[in-house]
């Protein structure tokens, strides 16, 4: 067992995780590794609170399939997402969170900090472009910087550099509409079997 929970609990707009906060608003005291977001972003999560963490649910190959297995556990102000990845019938893993309209609208890209198991991970976004096929997923590796004394790093995904795919092929699509986004998740789909593990810190979206 890789000790991940399998609720699969839908956000609604009403209890959106993603939502940014209001300024002057209440918030928690960030843990000892969320310091606050650089000049131009705001914090997207930094997976302190439980109502955030309870927005993000699960998709696996399972709905094509395959046999991959794997999902959150929060802690540490951390999302943990591990599991194990099968290439037979499918071979990718994903946790992913709605997002309300116009959360991402005058940003350009996301900061991700993480500590990795070296293997390759991905960004994927959604829109609600009437134009778009439902089916497509935009995405793009997590290209990591160099670590800090405590294995986190940091990568950018830049909304002007995502890959419209669906079901993993290439696909003709219209450039992402931030201001229209509906879902941001994480996901793996290296093409190898084996366990994986991953731990987010935090994610920030900028300008």
């Amino acid at each position: 067992s890789t000790g991940t929970r399998t609720t699969n609990i839908e956000a609604t707009e009403d209890t959106d995780p993603m939502a940014p906060t209001p300024p002057g608003a209440a918030t928690p005291a960030p843990a000892a590794s969320n310091f606050q977001p650089e000049p131009n972003c705001i914090r997207l999560t930094d997976f302190a609170l439980d109502a955030e963490n309870f927005g993000w649910f699960i998709v696996n190959d399972n709905v094509m399939g395959g046999q991959s297995r794997g999902g959150p556990v929060f802690e540490n102000s951390a999302m943990l997402f591990e599991g194990e990845i099968n290439t037979d019938g499918g071979g990718f893993s994903s946790v992913r969170a709605e997002i309300a309209p116009t959360t991402l609208a005058g940003f350009t890209h996301l900061i991700v900090r993480a500590r990795t198991d070296e293997r390759t991970y991905k960004v994927t976004l959604e829109d609600r472009l009437e134009t778009r096929d439902r089916r497509v997923s935009q995405q793009q590796t997590l290209v990591f910087g160099d670590a800090d004394d405590d294995g986190w790093q940091t990568a950018r995904i830049d909304f002007d550099r995502l890959d419209p795919r669906i079901f993993g092929r290439a696909v003709a699509s219209d450039p992402f509409r931030p201001d229209l986004a509906t879902q941001l998740g994480i996901m793996i789909s290296d093409g190898v079997d084996g366990p994986f593990r991953i731990e987010v810190d935090r994610i920030d979206a900028c300008r």
